[in-house]
């Protein structure tokens, strides 16, 4: 069975994480993966763990049923313009798979 559905990435500072996994529990959405310490350089500048640039962000995947992303989106952009967080968000299609039980 497939089922088509988005897969919103947040990435933020890593001290906004536990912030963001309490929001995305109130929203009704239980499962996420996160990817700790992600480096890289963006419009805030370098996060590379670094003595000269110490910061590091954290990446966090939740899979969304399709109608819900706008709802979520809105909300993220508010809670963004509440706390001054700078949040990267981005979504794309997705077709998940589910295997039948197994015997």
């Amino acid at each position: 069975m497939t089922t088509s559905m988005k897969m919103l990435m947040l990435i933020a500072r890593s001290e906004r994480r536990e912030e963001l996994e309490i929001f995305l529990q109130k929203e009704g959405l239980q499962g996420f993966s996160e990817i700790p310490d992600v480096r890289g350089r963006g419009t805030t500048g370098p996060r590379m763990g670094s003595l000269v640039a110490p910061t590091v962000s954290s990446m966090i995947l939740v899979m969304v049923a399709a109608e819900r992303i706008a709802d979520i989106v809105a909300k993220l952009n508010l809670y963004c313009a509440d706390c001054h967080e700078h949040l990267r968000i981005a979504h794309w299609d997705i077709v998940v798979e589910t295997m039948d039980e197994l015997p």
